[in-house]
């Protein structure tokens, strides 16, 4: 592949031109056979998907050149495999294959996933009134599981190739990568010659992984029907019932090798399958809201409270239920943006204060807020309001003490022409460590800001997002939750895979606030990623504000939000405009970086003025008329200077101070607090559209909530209610019709009941509402009038309400069944996917019922799919994890999660005494008292009662037996030598035996047995595991 072009130095001018063109030719040939190589490997990446690859790179050499750098394993920590049902699949199969890596080969992995799938299968149908037989249902999700394997086999499975001669000696190159490259260690050194050579081959295993999906299909939908019939519940309760009772807990035993609590994903959740993980629960999973409201409790649609993980087994509840608050889906979406500004933040924290006093002071101002997105110093106060849940005068402390630690000079700064190299040499002006340990201190190191586990529950279902600006350029988003999207925004949303690629959230404040020339840019270990100030791009951040609403809550998208509020951090009109400065990537050399931060940071003095204008730019976009224009508030306090550097400290006290009196008497923040207030009220709809016999008059009931359940704040609505009231005009609901200058509108007052109720007893209640409208399409406005000629319209209004009840189909809101295209995701050709609609139902053979199939699926022997341990440990000592012991092999096989048991690898230590192991309880997690102890104890040197056992005198076959003993029962073959044991020996010949050689049960006809004398297992007494039939030492009984 190596190709040289000569060309001469001196003369032939003509033979050095032709030589030129050649050598062009050659490189623009080469770059585009490299990059179409890269497409065939779904390895093409633009400059903000390869930046981490750099870094990755650099450090992985940095510690050892003898290793070759893996773009695959690199490539699972900005987890580039698409978020659809496929692709979630995928990601599940490579966390149980990581987990069980040189022990399990890939087909027992998809014969485990099978059950899964095939009860999520289930669980979606169900979810959504999908209609039919599992034979209608099941080719709708047909293409989803052919890619999950396609990707898998081509990807991600190394090739099997073993040289027994060596130590760790199999091959880890995958089928997409091995190419030419023959047969490598993980070292890089070369094994042997050759093709990729596996026994697990998609063409292979496709229609296998299918109908073992479709079997487990129709059993698991056989007992939804048993608990439709019996139960009298609908059917998505006993869909969910039977995924949680008979399969997500085992599977997840099975799956992680006993500790559950290791198998955490980020981007999908493990409960369904199909939806994106928004609520961390104290165990550490994170689930979605669909799978929330149907494990947990729902309370008015307001809050749910769950008292267990669907994840793990009902032994490991809660202490008490997990509350957490949902924003109702009635409800509209109110925005808060916080500008960049450095010390200036203090100017946005004034404002929030003067807005706090205005509600009462004593309701946080965050809990008015849907979602708050901030930049720079206005990311770290978002950041404490709603991460933190600090009011703002404590935000403003912990700001105030930030500032005075972090600019710390870098020593020799103060020097003359010294502290100019000095800045340039460190690339920055103040001290890292400070900065670190000032925000460490006021958010605490251990806290993610997405995921990790919880020790509070109720807190405020804010979202919040901060901007950050990548080493390629990129403005980056880092959030609080997770949300669904498929199109290529101008912007990147940070979400690994996995928990140890998260930001913390002192993190993410030093990541938004990392200004060029003052601060160094936050390299984060994990993740392997750079992250600069986000005031670099967005230093208003309205536009990825407003994006990020309507990805979050897309049901809404088209209605407007509730409110807008956008906070500055000064301006003066006086400053010349300047266009700002683009990222470039930081030049090369002390002086040139110099120049190039001097620039970026003289820059900075623009950014307030350009947040003027990055809003304006905004209004233009969404051009809102009339009312409309009253939901969009920007706040700036204009002055007739420049504002202070973002680092001079020693103007923070003038500028709060005169901030105070600039918004003191603001009519802005006044009326913003009433709109704040009459967004707190929403009106829920009970029941469908009624129509009268004319059909010319359609009519809906509901009822006025708030926000606030029950509690001190809505005891201080009450107030606020009361006091804005006038003589003669009490607060009160005015129902019109948009447009109608003919009906009368509907009054709902609230009269002194309602109102001592709220600030007396701390609870909110109206009696319900009818609505009457001449058309559907009508819509309608609810306001709040505090006054004569003042009112503000309650959250979700204007709309149509006799319009708004969605049809539910099948195909509403289910985003994982769209198949995600990317250049890293081997989508199916339009041929392979018509298969299946060609695709046939395998048979499903009558003895194998459904009782025993899931029984056995919950039987603690069950390791992985159908293998033994004795299979698992072949496969161990085939791959050349060598030099264990028996005791220590069979311990290699179980990895006990450490809640419940010291760990398989003590029994190593088991000598001749019996061994206890208490199950202590996690901080946020009590056990019953009713849970059984770990107990391992050895079997005594002689056996007290030998089993009788019998042997097979000639094969028999199931398939002889036309009619199953009973419902639920399972015939089992024999080869003539089998020994059993005899289990139950009913009169009618039919006897239940056990095998000890594959630990299987089942029914065989008595005739063909003959009893076996003073039979008893190998007398070596080897203890066993609690966890398996067989001796820990691996030897036969």
């Amino acid at each position: 592949s190596l190709r040289v072009v000569r060309i001469p130095t001196t003369g032939r001018p003509k033979l050095i031109r032709e030589q030129v063109e050649k050598l062009s030719d050659g490189i623009r040939w080469a770059s585009k056979q490299s990059r179409e190589r890269k497409l065939e490997l779904r390895m093409l990446l633009d400059a903000d998907d390869f930046a981490p690859y750099l870094s990755n790179a650099f450090d992985h050499f940095a510690e050892n050149l003898n290793t070759p750098f893996d773009f695959v394993q690199a490539s699972f920590v900005n987890s580039p495999i698409p978020n659809d049902f496929g692709g979630n699949i995928l990601k599940l199969a490579l966390q149980v294959m990581e987990c069980w890596v040189d022990v399990a080969k890939a087909a027992p992995i998809f014969e485990e996933l099978s059950y899964l799938v095939a009860s999520s299968i289930l669980l979606d149908a169900a979810r959504h009134k999908i209609r039919g037989t599992a034979e209608q249902i099941f080719p709708q999700y047909l293409e989803h599981l052919d890619n999950a394997l396609e990707n898998f086999c081509d990807r991600h499975w190394p090739c099997e190739y073993y040289d027994p001669k060596r130590q760790g000696g199999r091959c880890v190159n995958v089928r997409s990568g091995h190419g030419a490259k023959g047969h490598q260690s993980k070292s890089g050194k070369l094994l042997a010659a050759g093709d990729y050579v596996s026994e697990f081959s998609f063409r292979d295993y496709q229609r296998v992984f299918q109908e073992d999906t479709y079997r487990m299909l129709v059993r698991l939908r056989e007992r939804v029907q048993d608990k439709e019939r019996n139960g009298n519940m609908p059917e998505e309760q006993a869909a969910a019932e039977v995924h949680k009772e008979m399969v997500l807990p085992y599977f997840f035993q099975h799956a992680s090798r006993g500790n559950v609590r290791s198998f955490v994903s980020h981007t999908i959740c493990y409960s369904c399958l199909f939806e994106s993980p928004e609520h961390a629960l104290p165990c550490g999973h994170i689930i979605c809201t669909t799978c929330l409201r149907t494990y947990g409790k729902s309370h008015l649609n307001r809050y749910v409270e769950i008292p267990e993980c669907p994840i793990e087994k009902r032994e490991r509840r809660f202490r008490s239920a997990w509350k957490v608050n949902l924003k109702p889906a009635s409800c509209g979406v109110r925005l808060l943006t916080l500008d960049g500004g450095g010390v200036r933040g203090i100017v946005e924290l004034e404002i929030l204060k003067q807005l706090e006093r205005e509600l009462g002071g004593r309701v946080s101002v965050q809990s008015f807020f849907d979602l708050i997105v901030g930049t720079s110093t206005g990311g770290i106060i978002a950041l404490g309001l709603t991460a933190r849940n600090w009011t703002v005068e404590q935000c403003t402390q912990h700001f105030e003490a930030l500032c005075a630690k972090a600019f710390t000079l870098r020593k020799g700064m103060n020097m003359p022409g010294v502290g100019w190299l000095v800045s340039n040499y460190n690339h920055s002006m103040y001290e890292t460590q400070p900065l670190q340990e000032a925000l460490i201190e006021a958010f605490t190191e251990d806290q993610y800001l997405f995921g990790g586990q919880r020790s509070e529950s109720g807190t405020m279902d804010v979202k919040v997002a901060v901007t950050a600006t990548s080493a390629a350029g990129s403005a980056v988003v880092l959030a609080n939750y997770n949300r669904f999207c498929t199109e290529k925004l101008s912007y990147m949303f940070h979400r690994p895979e996995k928990r140890n690629g998260e930001l913390k959230t002192w993190e993410a404040a030093r990541a938004t606030s990392a200004a060029p020339k003052y601060f160094k840019p936050l390299c984060h270990e994990t993740s392997k990623q750079i992250f600069s100030d986000g005031g670099i791009y967005h230093n208003n951040p309205i536009h990825i504000a407003e994006r990020e609403r309507r990805l979050i809550w897309p049901t809404v998208d088209e209605q407007g939000p509730d409110v807008i509020v956008s906070i500055g951090t000064l301006f003066c009109r006086k400053v010349k405009e300047k266009k700002s400065m683009r990222w470039t990537s930081s030049p090369r050399g002390i002086v040139a970086h110099g120049r190039f931060l001097t620039k970026l940071a003289n820059d900075h003095l623009h950014t307030s003025l350009d947040s003027e204008k990055t809003w304006n730019e905004f209004l233009n976009i969404r051009a809102p008329r009339g009312k409309e224009k009253d939901r969009y508030i920007r706040i700036n306090p204009e002055i007739d200077e420049h504002p202070p550097k973002l680092d001079d400290v020693g103007q923070m006290k003038k500028l709060q101070e005169r901030t105070r009196l600039l918004v003191a008497d603001d009519p802005r923040i006044k009326a913003l607090a009433k709109r704040l207030v009459a967004t707190s009220f929403y009106l829920d709809i009970v029941g469908d559209v009624r129509e009268d016999v004319k059909g010319d008059l359609y009519e809906v009931t509901g009822y006025v909530h708030n926000r606030f359940i029950v509690g001190h704040e809505i005891s201080e609505l009450g107030k606020l209610l009361k006091a804005w009231a006038t003589a003669g005009h009490a607060a009160h609901l005015l129902i019109t019709e948009v447009d109608d200058g003919i009906h009368l509108p509907q009054e709902m007052l609230f009269d002194s009941k309602v109102i001592n109720r709220m600030i007396q007893h701390q609870v909110f209640r109206m009696d319900p509402v009818t609505i009457r409208r001449s058309t559907k399409f009508a819509k309608t406005d609810i306001s709040l009038c505090y006054t004569k000629g003042t009112y503000y319209p309650i959250s979700g209004f204007p709309r149509l309400l006799h319009a708004d009840k969605p049809v539910v189909t099948g195909l509403v809101g289910r985003h994982a069944l769209t198949v995600a295209s990317s250049v890293r995701w081997a989508s199916r050709s339009r041929s392979q996917q018509q298969r299946r609609f060609d695709w046939t139902p395998p048979d499903i053979l009558p003895p194998l019922g459904v009782q025993d199939i899931l029984a056995s699926y919950a039987n603690p022997m069950h390791l992985l799919g159908s293998v033994t341990d004795e299979n698992l440990l072949m496969m161990k000592s085939r791959v050349g994890v060598a030099g264990m012991t028996g005791r220590e092999s069979n311990a290699y096989l179980y990895q006990a999660d450490t809640h419940t048991t010291a760990g398989a690898s003590a029994y190593s230590e088991l000598e001749g005494t019996s061994a206890r192991s208490e199950l202590p309880a996690s901080p946020a997690v009590q056990l019953r008292e009713d849970l059984p102890k770990l107990i391992v104890e050895l079997p005594a040197t002689e056996a007290t009662e030998i089993p009788k056992y019998w042997m097979a005198d000639d094969d028999w076959s199931e398939a002889r037996m036309p009619q199953p003993r009973a419902v639920g029962s399972i015939y089992m073959s024999l080869s003539c030598g089998d020994v059993l044991e005899v289990r139950k020996m009913p009169a009618d010949g039919t006897w239940l035996v056990y095998r000890p050689s594959d630990q299987r049960e089942g029914w065989v006809p008595s005739s063909c047995l003959r009893p076996l004398e003073n039979h008893r297992p190998i007398a070596n007494h080897s203890p066993r595991s609690p966890y398996s039939n067989s001796p820990i030492d691996g030897r036969p009984w």
